[in-house]
């Protein structure tokens, strides 16, 4: 038996590994069943034209980097399956394992599911972006269930003229009358919450669009998944660049793909980062808030994100969400970063958004877990000398300024509220001040970023090893001017040898030896060398995309990068971004070339 063959009848089939999935409740769970087979793989040969990748990606998956992740080789047998333009159904054991994995990255739906018997789905599967409104709301009358002539207006909620979110109906306005008094706080309950799920998701989106961390490159859709490429911080950390940065809008083709890049991999910060504004404005209106994390299933379109070292469909990962009790007793889910899955709608009743959404059992969490994480990771990280924990302080100062100039406006433009959250959620007038708490909200945010740009505190620079180097961030404004804008790159410098790090690094290890900057350093406690002696890992070198993401990378070909300025560029095979670029291969043609510069510059 060939050994790709054999390796992919070693892994769980189909059938047991979703029976075992929806047992568990999360597909992490289900990797050390990978292990045996990929331990047999890592000698073997074979002429199957996938064996060479394979056998990649079991080493690290076994005792490379990656050798913690327990999801990692799930990940690659999904990036393999959705590379391929055709995968044969001829019913051997890897065309199984590749359909099923290919089904899984393109959204787990039911109306697609390979080998399984399908479940009670939607026939169209352009309505997966939104909850199926039969699932959602009764059609028949409230009182007597004889019919739905109309609905009431009170608690009407709806997305866009077609998709509804809330809806309670009625045959008449006699059994309408006759309902209220049972049907009074359930209404107030789901007015409130419906505006307030909008208006918290709209403020997230808003907050992550202006305090992004990541460096994208483009944004692409292909056969169902949307596609977000992200590229190292190099060019931040050689040119003196802030983190965070606005995220490019233009890179992306409409509101909703927008929405799907700023929460790609984000379910955690709403209830982390954000929670003071989702406190604010839930609290005072619900029971109980419970944070769920769950696996998904029937998604729209998946977001994945290909960046330097990794590529990560979001299917593969958990999804945490909020399970809310109104004043009512009603249950809904708050989802505020379901757009990365194509959902639009974030808020809904629980039952019918569970029995469609929810892949395996959900887990319940303490309200305040993700925080709780956050904090510990942040404690970690900025114990191990990483700068992540700086930024994060600076996001949460801006979700304070935001909330402060919410609370302030309604203070000034609605003293008849009082303040009460529940009174401004059902204002006649709520959709004007609605624009009135985001145009706030904006300007707080706005003013905050600008002042981080005048301070030129948390701007990237590169602290240097022997074994490479790590991304830092600045802490004041000395650091910047006094040692830094000494040694930061030019825009021109930087994209002559951009897809060469050796050599960037050469220059920039230069201009650290000069004395007046080293002098400056070392007097404001700025430190642009380490050893990892001093008791943190270097890391890897910066700049370098490794080659478990070209194979990937090059399915793309068809496709084209959008720049900034509006041009397009093929995407390259051999580095992310970049493009097919020949760098020197000899130490002694580095130093011609690094002479050169110098002599450019006047050196």
């Amino acid at each position: 038996m060939d050994a790709v063959e054999k390796l992919f009848r070693g892994f769980p089939d189909p059938e047991s590994d979703e029976r075992d999935i929806r047992d568990q409740g999360s597909s992490l769970t289900q990797a050390a069943k990978f292990h045996a087979p990929l331990a047999a793989f890592r000698h073997t040969t074979s002429v199957d034209p996938d064996h060479a990748r394979l056998k990649k990606h079991v080493e690290s998956a076994i005792s490379g980097e990656n050798s913690m992740d327990p999801n990692f080789f799930r990940q690659k047998i999904v990036e393999l399956a959705l590379s391929k333009s055709d995968i044969p159904d001829d019913g051997s054991a890897k065309s199984k394992l590749l359909l099923y994995h290919r089904w899984i990255g393109q959204g787990r739906k039911d109306s697609a599911r390979p080998f399984l018997p399908t479940a009670a789905s939607l026939q169209d599967d352009s309505s997966l972006a939104y909850l199926p409104s039969q699932l959602v709301n009764p059609y028949a009358c409230a009182t007597c269930g004889n019919g739905d002539a109309h609905a009431c207006q009170g608690c009407l909620v709806t997305l866009d003229s077609q998709h509804v979110i809330f809806k309670t109906v009625y045959c008449s306005k006699e059994c309408q009358a006759a309902d209220w008094p049972k049907h009074k706080a359930s209404c107030a309950s789901l007015k409130m919450i419906g505006r307030a799920a909008f208006l918290i998701r709209d403020l997230f989106i808003m907050f992550q669009g202006f305090n992004y961390t990541d460096r994208v490159t483009g944004v692409r859709e292909k056969e169902g998944v949307l596609y977000k490429f992200v590229a190292t911080h190099d060019e931040l950390a050689f040119l003196g660049k802030a983190v965070p940065q606005p995220f490019p809008k233009e890179l992306t083709s409409s509101d909703e793909a927008l929405r799907a890049c700023l929460t790609e991999q984000e379910c955690d910060e709403p209830y982390s980062t954000f929670k003071c504004v989702v406190d604010y404005f839930l609290s005072p209106i619900c029971k109980k808030i419970d944070e769920v994390q769950v696996d998904v299933r029937n998604a729209h379109q998946p977001t994945t994100i290909i960046n330097s070292s990794a590529v990560v469909n979001g299917m593969l990962l958990t999804h945490r969400v909020l399970q809310v009790e109104l004043r009512s007793g009603e249950k809904v889910v708050i989802d505020l970063t379901g757009a990365q899955f194509g959902w639009q709608e974030p808020v809904s009743h629980w039952k019918p958004w569970a029995s469609q959404r929810v892949y395996g059992k959900t887990g319940h969490l303490g309200y305040g877990n993700a925080l709780m994480v956050k904090n510990q990771s942040n404690m970690m990280v900025g114990i191990g000398g990483g700068w992540l924990p700086k930024v994060d302080a600076f996001r949460e100062k801006q979700v304070k300024a935001m909330l402060s100039a919410i609370t302030d406006t309604i203070q000034t433009q609605q003293p008849g509220t009082g303040g009460s959250i529940s009174k401004v959620l059902k204002l006649p007038n709520y959709e004007s001040f609605r624009s009135e708490l985001m145009t706030a909200a904006r300007h707080a945010l706005e003013t905050g970023y600008a002042e981080l740009q005048a301070s030129k505190k948390l701007r990237l620079y590169w602290e240097a090893s022997g074994q490479g180097g790590n991304h830092q961030v600045i802490d004041t404004t000395e650091q910047s001017e006094q040692v830094l804008e000494k040694v930061w790159l030019g825009h021109a410098e930087y994209r002559r040898h951009k897809n060469y790090t050796p050599m960037l690094q050469t220059i920039w290890a230069r201009r650290c030896e000069d004395n007046e900057v080293v002098t400056a350093a070392r007097r404001l406690g700025l430190r642009l060398r380490f050893t990892s002696s001093e008791g943190r890992s270097a890391g890897p070198m910066p700049g370098n995309t490794p080659a478990n993401s070209h194979s990937f990378l090059s399915q793309f070909q068809s496709l084209d990068m959008i720049n900034p300025d509006g041009s397009s560029i093929s995407l390259p095979t051999n580095h992310s971004p970049g493009g097919n670029y020949t760098p020197p291969t000899s130490p002694e043609e580095i130093e011609k070339l690094l002479q050169r510069f110098l002599a450019r510059r006047g050196a």
